[in-house]
């Protein structure tokens, strides 16, 4: 899968391009189809978000449609630009990150779309702290943004991908090196928590259409995404 999110039901969505899935829980229940592609979306579903009830889904296009709970799928955003994620914001709506233009983006759930920052290198993933901040996977590092300003800077990562945050730890996926790396946001010390994992294409130098790997905060945990082989796996924190 290349996006992960937890509905207000405790459900999971992912986005594996050909369709979005919503699952009951993990492992017990088996995904279900909630949106696929051609029968229901005009393009690759590369992540996934929500707004209230509703899932919203990012297409490799840069579009971002919202689904309605009778079923219909409403465009809140279009013509972004070189997307690469999206995940949902506390208050509602949703933070897209535009690789291209080294902007995130926030949607309204409504159609209303503005900057949050810009000028960054190659990002890739967001994900909001507790306390309003934004934590950025971009080339080289991770980069955090409050109330506009970047506010703290962390280098040293090779193609980081994924990014959640759970209270003073930051979790980041490098699937080059097939490793989830944590962070401390106090003393910036990190430490490999998962190496030799399916993260990335599973051929190296391989080349794909879209190609992610996702990390999710969930309770006291981290989902993660990997594409190498289709699987979410749960990282337990001890």
């Amino acid at each position: 899968p290349f996006g992960l999110d937890r509905m207000p039901d405790g459900s999971l969505l992912t986005a594996d391009a050909l369709a979005v899935n919503r699952t009951d829980s993990i492992p017990e229940s088996d995904p279900l189809v909630i949106m696929s592609l051609l029968a229901d979306l005009p393009g690759m579903a590369i992540d996934v978000a929500h707004h209230g009830d509703d899932p919203l889904v990012l297409l490799a296009r840069g579009q971002v449609l919202r689904r309605r709970s009778d079923g219909h799928l409403d465009p809140i955003a279009g013509r972004l630009q070189d997307a690469t994620s999206m995940t949902s914001a506390r208050g509602g709506g949703a933070f897209v990150v535009e690789r291209g233009t080294g902007r995130v983006l926030r949607l309204d759930g409504e159609g209303g779309v503005e900057p949050v920052v810009a000028g960054l290198d190659r990002p890739q993933a967001v994900a909001e702290a507790a306390d309003g901040s934004l934590w950025i996977s971009r080339a080289g590092g991770l980069t955090a943004v409050a109330d506009g300003h970047v506010v703290a800077s962390i280098d040293g990562f090779d193609d980081p991908h994924g990014i959640a945050v759970l209270d003073n730890d930051i979790f980041v996926a490098e699937p080059t090196n097939r490793r989830v790396v944590g962070v401390s946001r106090l003393t910036g010390a990190r430490r490999d928590l998962v190496t030799g994992a399916p993260l990335g294409l599973a051929v190296r130098d391989a080349r794909a259409p879209h190609s992610f790997s996702p990390l999710l905060a969930d309770g006291q945990s981290v989902l993660v995404g990997c594409d190498g082989d289709g699987s979410v796996r749960r990282l337990t924190i001890s």
